[in-house]
């Protein structure tokens, strides 16, 4: 048997505050990548003198710099073509790996059926986040033990256009077969690029789902998520991918009508929990209204029952982690 040889690409912008930290966690693998590639987006702090400190120091590091600032989604495909394993795991510079990260993921790849691993495009896992006063909090297991979920295509897909599904999809430490990134990759043109570029390769490859909670989000309003998660942003991009979407896949994933218009109301839901967190949680009445404006105008019968099931879930997720709000919600 073939042992799954990974690479993990670190995207980087003046990530100095935290680099190191995320670096050692990748070095501390119990089941060593084969190397450790850093696409460092232009920084203008310390980052290009951490990277090239590790890189001289531990021989499978490579770093490189780009002379000009790219888009987000343009760094992190940039980093996962810097691979050369087989499996790219994302590690975002103020993240963190668990130790038996890779050692984990391997073991579950060794235990599938050949036919079907070799369908296999993505892999995502549990997580914990990490908030500025130092709280860890784990969001409550899919599942009570350590059985991993395996999604045939186009299966995921269908389950989240028709009514959302309780797996989630991995953000900005996944695991991507790196052959994915010669054809396409992230779009840069969206900030939602990471859901939506996994969203896709569900509608024709496997998905693999493993609930240990094996990495450690970072929240940080430094971050990039922090600060696009904003107004009108996220609710015009859900609403302009939703549309390409259905164009593109909506047939070939069999949705029916109703399937395409709960599939056409995922902005406003969008809108709807940014309403409740941006308005409510944190008093930000005016990222609200941005929120709200950008809903169609067909779907406002919609919002307000959307933001009561919203205001009523993050209420919970809330008090579950005995934060304030300011905290819980950067």
């Amino acid at each position: 048997m073939t042992l799954p040889k990974f690479s993990i690409a670190v995207p980087v912008r003046n990530g100095a505050r935290f680099l190191r930290e995320a670096l050692d966690t990748a070095l501390a693998q119990t089941y060593a990548p084969i190397e450790i590639v850093i696409s460092d987006n232009a920084s203008t702090d310390e980052t290009p003198g951490i990277c090239s400190e590790f890189a001289r120091r531990i021989p499978y590091v490579q770093y490189s710099r780009s002379n000009e600032v790219l888009p987000v989604g343009a760094n992190w495909n940039r980093a996962c073509r810097m691979a050369s394993g087989e499996w790219v795991k994302l590690l975002a510079h103020d993240d963190l790996l668990r130790p038996n990260c890779l050692e984990r993921i391997a073991e579950e790849l060794a235990s599938l059926p050949v036919q079907w691993a070799s369908s296999l495009a993505l892999v995502g896992t549990g997580e914990q986040w990490l908030f500025p006063n130092g709280t860890l909090y784990g969001a409550p297991r899919v599942s009570p033990d350590s059985s991993a979920f395996r999604f045939d295509a186009p299966t995921y897909v269908r389950s989240w256009a028709r009514r959302g599904s309780d797996v989630p999809l991995p953000g900005a430490t996944a695991t991507i077969r790196r052959r994915m990134f010669d054809s396409s990759g992230f779009d840069p043109e969206y900030f939602h690029l990471d859901t939506f570029f996994y969203l896709q390769l569900c509608c024709h490859h496997h998905y693999l789902y493993i609930p240990d909670q094996l990495v450690v989000n970072r929240i940080q309003q430094q971050s990039v998520t922090a600060a696009l998660v904003k107004g009108a942003k996220p609710v015009r991009e859900q609403r302009r991918f939703i549309d390409e979407f259905l164009r593109s896949e909506g047939d070939w994933l069999k949705l029916g009508p109703l399937a395409r218009f709960r599939l056409r109301l995922k902005p406003c839901t969008e809108a709807a929990t940014l309403i409740a967190v941006k308005g409510v949680f944190r008093g930000r009445a005016h990222l609200a209204w941005e929120a709200a404006s950008a809903v169609a105008g067909w779907q406002m019968p919609f919002l307000l029952p959307l933001f009561i099931r919203a205001w009523l879930r993050e209420s919970r997720r809330l008090r579950s982690s005995g934060m304030p709000a300011e905290v819980f919600f950067q």
